[in-house]
């Protein structure tokens, strides 16, 4: 088990406002600056605001932009950072050599970078890292299209050597997917919406979200590409840990290799994180909304979402007149999945970011915290929690407050001590809630 070593907070706000601001245009957007206040000079995060007989302790800070974490079997924990970095925290210290370091290789523009890392469910035995990034290989300007690789690598011991990558997916193609025929294993990254997020069902498949890696600056037209089967952009792929597609996916084509037959859900505009509820095979995503709506959603087997005719349950204008939305207005209703739960993007004067979180399964809360589903929204800074039952439906069609300022969550998983866990982005700490009655 982890000791809890609390940490003082950055020496330096400033230094890290940079990384921040860039960090921030991955979940938040690029035009609303009050998404990034906390982390700028003067503005104090340390504020938090938890329920009675809670409070939150620092694991390790230090961190530069951590992206992700993941919990090893052993109770250590990997943290990814945005430039291409995997670190490794064991008893509250970040260690000085990296777990990880492939940096040559992440290209970082924007919201781009190395955005997820997740051990192998038998990692124990295998050693075997997934990490989920946007590929750098050298040719033209780093804002240039790319696209995205899930690879794994072999650890051994306290090391994963980056000579030991095996690519799964995003294998084919160079800087873009767009010279590509149709169907082929590459996935955009033209510009922000990346996804992306990787998790293992029970049955040992992994699901894999991604963005539409639509570039809003030079227009939305390759948003489209979510509600393709024939592209990866825009959605929740399930496959096997060597990346083929499986035949009991709702697309299969016969082909493993062919992009439709790892599709297991779409319509997605930005993914960015994904959790498997315990005893069924349902992905949980948050998928950052654009100007109307941030939606928690369930990936059930086919299920169409509707970006980027559709955010949240109302059609988006700026595709009134695609042939794609038009055909899908003229479909029965049901054919559409709509949000497990969604809330306004404008209402919120800081705009709002929506990071996908965690069902609660540990028992070191009290009885009333049992089972709920924790999230966070990074540019809001809270962490809340919603009662889902098995039908998909929220108790009180509305999400209870839990902690008011958590410092941009942009990662939460559930420890093996049965505490939530949470990565405070804007501070580079990783963070624990407990609960002391």
């Amino acid at each position: 088990m982890i000791r809890m070593v609390v940490r003082p907070r950055f020496a330096s706000l400033v230094a890290a406002g940079v990384g921040l601001l860039v960090l921030a245009g991955g979940i938040c957007r690029l035009t609303s600056l009050d998404c990034h206040l906390c982390a700028l000079p003067g503005r104090d995060c340390a504020t938090t605001n938890l329920p009675p007989g809670f409070r939150e302790e620092v694991v390790a800070g230090g961190l530069t932009v951590p992206t992700s974490f993941a919990f090893l079997p052993d109770g250590r924990v990997v943290v990814a950072e945005k430039e291409g970095v995997i670190r490794l925290v064991e008893d509250g210290h970040v260690r000085e050599r990296a777990f990880l370091d492939i940096r040559e290789r992440v290209n970082t523009f924007s919201l781009r970078g190395l955005l997820t890392v997740e051990p192998d469910p038998e990692f124990a035995r295998n050693g075997l890292l997934y990490v989920l990034y946007a590929y750098e290989d050298g040719r033209g300007p780093t804002r240039g299209p790319r696209r995205v690789r899930v690879s794994r690598f072999q650890a051994v011991t306290d090391l994963a050597l980056p000579a030991t990558e095996k690519v799964l997916l995003g294998t084919q193609g160079r800087t873009s997917c767009a010279t590509l025929p149709a169907g082929r294993d590459c996935i955009p990254a033209d510009g922000d919406q990346v996804g992306g997020d990787i998790k293992f069902g029970a049955d040992g498949m992994m699901f894999v979200s991604t963005g539409d890696g639509a570039d809003e600056e030079a227009g939305l037209a390759n948003s489209i590409r979510a509600q393709d089967l024939d592209s990866l952009a825009g959605k929740l792929i399930r496959v096997t840990r060597a990346g083929f597609g499986r035949q009991d996916n709702p697309f299969w084509t016969g082909d493993p290799n062919a992009a439709r037959s790892k599709v297991w859900a779409y319509g997605f505009r930005n993914p960015f994180r994904i959790t498997i509820r315990r005893g069924s095979d349902t992905a949980y995503v948050g998928d950052v909304g654009w100007d109307s709506a941030e939606e928690i959603d369930a990936g059930t087997r086919g299920a169409n979402f509707g970006w980027p005719c559709y955010e949240g349950s109302e059609r988006v204008g700026a595709f009134a007149r695609d042939p794609t939305c038009r055909r899908l207005r003229t479909r029965s209703p049901s054919e559409l999945r709509s949000p497990v739960f969604s809330y306004p993007t404008q209402l919120d004067p800081r705009r709002a970011a929506v990071t996908g979180g965690v069902f609660y399964t540990g028992r070191s809360y009290p009885t009333e915290y049992r089972g709920v589903y924790f999230f966070g929204d990074w540019a809001a800074n809270w962490i809340r929690y919603l009662h889902i039952d098995s039908q998909d439906r929220v108790a009180l069609e509305k999400a209870e407050p839990f902690l008011e300022e958590a410092n941009g969550p942009v990662d939460l998983e559930v420890g093996p001590d049965g505490n939530l866990y949470y990565l405070a982005s804007k501070l580079g700490e990783l963070r624990r809630i407990l609960y002391r009655g």
